[in-house]
C-alpha cells in the first residue's frame, strides 16, 4: 500500500486525537507510529502480513495479547477510514493469535493476610515524615490506582464526613507539539479518572485523615498532597513504582507490582465478607464482572481454611 498508507494512517490518527484523552492520544500515537506504519509502509496488508504482524508482536517484542489485539484493531479503523476517503478498501483479518498469549496474561498478584499486616504496619509507623510511604499506605488502604494516588489534592478530602473524592489521574505522557507536528519530550498529564464509573467518592479513616492534616499544614488545599520536588506538578509515577520497591525489599516482601497493593484491597474485601458490590464500587469499576474476574484473588489462608473444613466435613 506504500505511500497511501502513511497518509492515511496520518489522516485517521490526526482525527483521532481531537476526540480522545491525551494519555489515549500518547498510546494511539506509539501503536500507529512505532509500530503499524514502520511495518505496513512497504508492505501490502492482507491477511497473510497481517498474521505474521501478530507473530512478530508476540514473540520479538512479547507484546500481552490486549496490546496485539489494540494494534490489529487500529489498523482496522485505518483502512476503514482509507476506504471511507475512496483510498482503500476496508478489510475484516482472520487471523489466529498464538496461545501463548493466553498463557501470558499478566497474574494479578496479592500479598498475603501476613505480608498486608508487615507492609501496613511499616508504612503507618513511617509516613509522617516519608511522603512516598503515605502515597503508599493510601492506596493499599483505599484501593487507588497509582495515577489515582498520585493525582490527589488536598480539597479532595472531606474531614466532616471522612471520604476523598477521586476525580483525576496522574501520569506521564508523550508531549505533542501542535505547532511542528511532533512529540518531544514527555510530561506529567493531569486527566480525568479511567471511567466515568471511576470517579468516587471512597470512605476513608480517622488515621489515614489525621496523616493528611500534618502534611496540610502550611500548604493551601488546592496543592497535590504528592507533588514533584521541584514543581507544583504531581510527583512522576515512576519515582513512586521505584520508593515502593525499595520499601518492599527493605521489609523482604515480594516484588508485586504497585497495582497488586489494589488487587490486595480487592482480594481482602472479599475475605473480611465485604459484598462484591460494595467492593466493586470502591473500586470504581463499572460492574461486579470485572472486580470478580481481575481483582479478586483467594489467599494461601483462605486455601487451607477450606482444605480444613472440607476435611472436617470429611472425616
Amino acid at each position: 500500500m506504500g505511500l497511501n498508507f502513511q497518509e492515511i494512517a496520518k489522516k485517521w490518527f490526526d482525527g483521532k486525537k481531537r476526540l480522545i484523552k491525551p494519555s489515549s492520544v500518547s498510546a494511539y500515537h506509539t501503536i500507529v507510529f512505532a509500530g503499524l506504519l514502520p511495518y505496513f509502509s512497504e508492505k501490502e496488508i492482507n491477511n497473510q502480513t497481517v498474521q505474521q504482524y501478530v507473530i512478530d508482536c508476540t514473540f520479538k517484542k512479547k507484546y500481552s495479547k490486549r496490546t496485539v489485539q489494540d494494534h490489529i484493531k487500529i489498523l482496522t479503523y485505518i483502512l476503514k477510514e482509507g476506504e471511507n476517503n475512496g483510498l482503500c478498501k476496508a478489510q475484516v483479518f482472520d487471523v489466529e493469535l498464538p496461545s501463548i498469549l493466553d498463557m501470558r496474561k499478566r497474574e494479578s498478584r496479592a500479598f498475603s493476610i501476613s505480608d498486608i499486616k508487615k507492609l501496613r504496619s511499616y508504612l503507618i509507623d513511617n509516613s509522617v515524615d516519608n511522603i512516598y510511604n503515605f502515597a503508599i499506605l493510601l492506596s493499599l488502604s483505599l484501593g487507588l490506582r497509582i495515577g489515582e494516588v498520585t493525582g490527589l489534592k488536598f480539597s479532595d478530602f472531606d474531614f466532616r464526613n471522612k471520604m476523598v473524592h477521586i476525580s483525576r489521574t496522574s501520569q506521564r505522557i508523550i508531549n505533542y507539539d501542535e505547532l511542528t507536528g511532533l512529540y518531544r519530550k514527555t510530561l506529567v498529564n493531569i486527566g480525568t479518572t479511567k471511567t466515568k464509573s471511576s470517579n468516587r467518592k471512597v470512605p476513608i479513616s480517622e488515621t489515614l485523615l489525621n496523616l493528611v492534616e500534618i502534611y496540610l499544614e502550611g500548604k493551601s488545599s488546592d496543592d497535590f498532597i504528592f507533588k514533584g520536588k521541584f514543581t507544583k506538578m504531581p510527583m512522576d509515577n515512576r519515582l513512586l513504582r521505584e520508593r515502593y520497591y525499595g520499601v518492599l525489599e527493605k521489609l523482604n516482601l515480594p516484588k508485586i507490582t504497585f497495582h497488586g497493593l489494589r488487587h490486595s484491597f480487592a482480594s481482602n474485601c472479599i475475605a473480611s465478607n465485604i459484598d462484591i458490590k460494595t467492593t466493586s464500587a470502591m473500586l470504581g469499576h463499572s460492574d461486579i464482572k470485572m472486580t470478580l474476574e481481575i481483582y479478586t484473588h483467594p489467599s494461601f489462608e483462605q486455601k487451607k481454611a477450606a482444605v480444613n473444613k472440607l476435611g472436617k466435613l470429611l472425616s
